[in-house]
């Protein structure tokens, strides 16, 4: 299958997000873990259900969208930063890096992102990551977005990029962040607010400052 030019082996239900693929198992059977730490069998399968819940009350949320009101949405961000161009071709963006969008027109999501590497790498990366068992939920499970790289390649049904040669991490970490808060909470998929940001996996006052919390 060919899919913005790359090629895929997986079968075309694999290459999309499902309930059934959502949570990851490494080939031992075990979930793998960002943060480490002891999990009783108790605790992955509470962890289990919470993040089923979560998925669903996510797919809830997705399905009351406007299409429409998306639709205008992208426009709009298209207008008002004419250097966002569409692409249809990844395997021509080896050598290009900037800021990227990725449009998600089945679940009415836009997922802004930033990379100084090149846009070919970076969002087959997105496609071909798998996210931690402990990474799937950040604070309260009724306000936690579904991760980007929980989505699958064919999820990504539109690629917008801004490139961005010679600008200074500062600047395109900047353009990121006006990029993010341009963009109506309801349609945007980004967990973080974008820009610098001193990451902790813990609700500290400054993290809830920076999260993208979502009322399911």
């Amino acid at each position: 299958m060919i899919h913005f030019g790359c090629s895929f082996k997986k079968d075309e239900a694999d290459l999309l997000l499902s309930r059934e693929n959502y949570l990851y198992k490494k080939r031992n059977g075990e979930y793998p873990l960002r943060f480490g730490g002891i999990w009783t069998a108790d605790d992955i399968a509470e962890h289990e259900q919470i993040c089923l819940d979560n998925f669903d009350l996510n797919m809830l949320f997705y399905d009351q969208l406007d299409g429409v009101q998306f639709d205008n949405q992208i426009e709009r961000l298209k207008f008002e930063f004419p250097d966002f161009v569409e692409i249809t071709d990844l395997t021509q963006e080896k050598e290009r890096y900037g800021i990227y969008a990725m449009i998600l027109d089945e679940y009415k999501q836009i997922y802004i992102g930033k990379t100084r590497k090149n846009f070919f790498y970076r969002i087959k990366k997105h496609w071909s990551d798998n996210v931690e068992f402990d990474r799937l939920i950040f604070g309260d499970w009724r306000k936690s977005k579904l991760p980007i790289d929980s989505f699958k390649a064919l999820d990504t049904t539109r690629i917008l990029v801004m490139p961005l040669e010679g600008y200074s991490e500062e600047d395109i970490l900047i353009v990121e962040q006006v990029l993010v808060e341009s963009i109506d909470e309801v349609f945007l998929a980004n967990r973080l607010s974008g820009g610098s940001i001193q990451w902790s996996n813990r609700l500290t006052p400054y993290m809830c400052s920076k999260v993208k919390f979502r009322n399911l």
